[in-house]
């Protein structure tokens, strides 16, 4: 019989590439302006560390491939057996992954100065890596007063439970003042604030919140995959008129007009109506002497935004009502 093939080469291969490690978390920070912040890249910035690189993978073993000769036939005829395959490197290594990014995480920015920037005023990222690091429960109060710009005046990375509380000026100069990414998040714009510029939802649910006399110029966009997001009107001092006019705004993408102001908004899914409060300077039951005054002033606010200002704040900030009566009569004068 014809002699053995020869025998195969061997394999050797190097070992897998050790895991980056992950990068640093960014949690718990406050941070209060009450000066000047002023930048050619971005005023605060909270960002989390870079997951570490992966390993290399080993360097994979050599081996000289060779082929085995086959026996020789026994007999008067001389044939070769069949000859052995050749030697080879089978399967492969892999490199390291990198590690998962740092989250940023319960931070706070309080503000009632300025941040002047020329990159992005407030910025919420996570590390890069395998898994981005997560913006979760961040929080910017700028206070009245206070005045937050940049190229996009706010910006938090992927995450949840963000919010913001504007008392003052947010500014983006690029046409975006504030912008999440995903989650639900939350944007309130109180009496008499500025936002300058578009306000992105992310991914996730919003709730933007306006009260009287809040300038938005800009979208308020839902953009969210989900079907809540939510627009929620606190508005006081309504007329009848008025809050007939807001009965009526229906979800989706739309434009409205309240006390000077106008409002356009899209992708949002609900809007909230409940806590819009009449206008009712006298009280509940105004006394027959000053009824047909009450009725005067419950519609002066619809006249003049400066007349809507001092209006409000003497029925908001004087609670005896004959008090807000005299204090009343001189500005009105």
């Amino acid at each position: 019989d014809g002699g053995d093939g020869g025998n195969n080469g061997d394999s050797f291969v190097g070992g897998d590439g050790g895991l980056g490690g992950a990068g640093g978390a960014v949690a718990r920070n406050a941070v209060t302006n009450q000066g000047t912040i002023t930048a050619n890249g971005d005023g605060v910035a909270f960002l989390g560390g870079d997951g570490g690189a992966g390993g290399n993978k080993g360097q994979d073993g050599t081996v000289t491939p060779f082929r085995g000769s086959g026996g020789t036939r026994g007999g008067s005829t001389a044939t070769n057996g069949s000859d052995g395959e050749l030697g080879t490197l089978q399967g492969s290594s892999a490199e390291g992954a990198m590690g998962d990014g740092g989250g940023v995480d319960l931070n706070t920015v309080t503000n009632s100065g300025f941040i002047i920037a020329d990159g992005t005023g407030v910025l919420f990222r996570g590390g890069a890596g395998t898994r981005m690091g997560e913006v979760i429960e961040n929080t910017v109060l700028n206070l009245k007063g206070g005045e937050i710009s940049g190229q996009t005046g706010i910006w938090f990375g992927e995450g949840n439970g963000n919010q913001v509380d504007n008392a003052g000026r947010i500014t983006g100069t690029g046409g975006t003042a504030i912008a999440f990414s995903s989650g639900s998040n939350r944007a309130t714009f109180q009496a008499r604030s500025q936002t300058m510029g578009d306000v992105q939802g992310g991914s996730g649910d919003e709730t933007f919140t306006l009260y009287n006399n809040a300038k938005v110029d800009g979208v308020l966009a839902g953009n969210g995959e989900d079907a809540r997001d939510q627009l929620v009107l606190n508005f006081s001092r309504a007329l009848p008129s008025e809050i007939a006019q807001l009965q009526a705004l229906q979800p989706g993408d739309g434009t409205f007009e309240f006390r000077f102001e106008e409002y356009r908004y899209t992708s949002i899914e609900e809007i909230d109506i409940s806590n819009v409060m009449v206008s009712n300077f006298g009280g509940a039951t105004p006394p027959p002497q000053i009824e047909n005054l009450t009725k005067t002033l419950n519609n002066l606010p619809a006249l003049t935004p400066d007349l809507d200002l001092v209006l409000t704040e003497i029925d908001e900030n004087v609670p005896n009502q004959n008090d807000a009566l005299q204090q009343l009569t001189p500005e009105v004068h």
